[in-house]
């Protein structure tokens, strides 16, 4: 197994790789990860002026 990991095939591998939290299951691996977390509140960057801003950008979307 070392000698796949030291191959640009492995190192291409474990960029590829999520990172999961220690102590799940396989399918709590599967329903959830830090892309698919809700953003703490110290981290949230948008307000009401940004959420009105992007409503009316998306509204002139020509695909929806």
């Amino acid at each position: 197994m070392d000698k796949f990991e030291a191959t640009r095939v492995g190192h291409f591998m474990d960029k590829l790789a999520v990172k999961t939290e220690p102590g799940m299951t396989n399918t709590q691996l599967m329903l959830i990860n830090f892309d698919l977390k809700p953003v703490e509140p110290e981290r949230r960057q948008w307000g009401s002026y940004n959420f009105v801003a992007f409503w009316i950008a998306d509204s002139f979307n020509v695909v929806s």
